[in-house]
């Protein structure tokens, strides 16, 4: 009995010491998804960028950043039209509360603070 009873106190303790950490939620969808359209276009990739769409969004624990996968179709430079899927968008904050979106484009990293206008 007295196992059972330090047992289930140690538990409480235990218990008593985690906090549920609280995620912060990235801008909305309709806010990435311009941000991503400003990636491809900084990035060279596209001369524009039609018809977005998030396929989904994954918090990874202890990073405080959010992964991003996103389709979108392009207009390129030579006016051809291509699809695009890209997972290796990342959209987190700063300790300035400030939110950034990140990508690799044909090998190249590109970043930029999300405008929420």
């Amino acid at each position: 009995m007295n196992k059972l009873l330090i047992a289930g106190l140690s538990l409480i303790v235990l218990l008593a010491g985690c906090k549920e950490s609280t995620v912060a939620k990235p801008p909305s969808e309709s806010i990435i998804i311009k941000n991503l359209a400003e990636l491809y276009l900084l990035s060279g990739v596209a001369v524009s960028v039609e018809d977005q769409i998030i396929l989904g969004k994954h918090h990874e624990p202890g990073s405080g950043e959010w992964r991003v996968v996103a389709c979108a179709n392009l207009v390129l430079a030579n006016e051809s039209r291509v699809s695009d899927c890209n997972d290796s968008f990342r959209v987190y904050q700063l300790d300035t509360g400030k939110w950034v979106i990140n990508g690799v484009f044909n090998g190249s990293y590109r970043w930029i603070e999300v405008s929420r206008d």
